[in-house]
């Protein structure tokens, strides 16, 4: 008799332990926020499935209806990156030099990283630019991003209302669910899918040949002698 009520109550309560992990589980598959979730301070999360697959990347290099080229040179960029990044700052006027050249065409994608407080905003405010303003005021918002000092939600607001937006179009922008936040929603699950963690994080195409390369990092333009990677020696590996 005892021993039959040993086993039911073990039995009871391996079914408990169960209901409770399946609970724990729901409740975290799903974040009720309207921000973009990341698990680590310092980067943004890996995909936890297949990375960096050919078609993943594939469809990655493919211009989208969001994307606003800049240039229209023989080569395509693909950069995904962060406005308040230190090191998308330093990477920023060279591509700049290579689309003013005519080497180049740009797309800027955004990986706004959790550390960066307001970062998130600013990309959402510059894809409100884009949808209602077009192409041009939204490399117009991302270069004057570029060349402030300090940032932070007011100063993104106001170089969205220098670009013509009102402040209504800028909340109705980030607002949870939004058109602006759909297209970040789009461009975080792809460096999810490739496995790209920090900014910036860019791909280089030949556009005639369809090579391309992965570019680490915020490269210089030129080498600076010492055999280091750079943007020309990229270039002419996809020649």
């Amino acid at each position: 008799m005892n021993k039959k009520n040993d086993i039911k109550n073990i039995a009871t309560v391996l079914i408990v332990l169960v209901i409770i992990i399946l609970v724990f589980f729901a409740g975290t598959a799903y974040t009720p926020n309207d921000r973009i979730s990341y698990s680590d301070d310092n980067v943004a999360p890996s995909y936890a499935g297949e990375t960096d697959s050919a078609s993943d990347t594939l469809d990655l290099l493919a211009v989208r209806d969001t994307d606003v080229p800049k240039g229209n040179g023989p080569f395509l960029l693909i950069e995904y990156s962060d406005y308040e990044c230190p090191f998308c700052k330093r990477f920023h006027p060279v591509v700049q030099e290579l689309v003013d050249n005519g080497e180049v065409t740009w797309v800027y994608r955004h990986l706004p990283l959790p550390f960066h407080e307001t970062a998130e905003e600013g990309a959402v405010i510059a894809e409100c630019v884009r949808i209602h303003k077009g192409g041009r005021a939204f490399w117009t918002y991302t270069d004057s991003v570029f060349e402030q000092n300090t940032l932070s939600l007011d100063v993104y607001k106001s170089l969205a209302a220098t670009s013509g937006l009102s402040s209504a179009q800028v909340e109705k922008c980030l607002e949870s669910g939004s058109e602006a936040r759909d297209v970040l929603a789009v461009h975080y699950k792809d460096t999810q899918l490739v496995g790209i963690n920090g900014t910036p994080g860019s791909f280089l195409v030949n556009k005639k040949t369809g090579k391309f390369e992965r570019v680490p990092g915020a490269l210089p333009l030129e080498s600076d002698g010492s055999g280091g990677p750079s943007m020309r020696a990229l270039l002419n590996s996809l020649q």
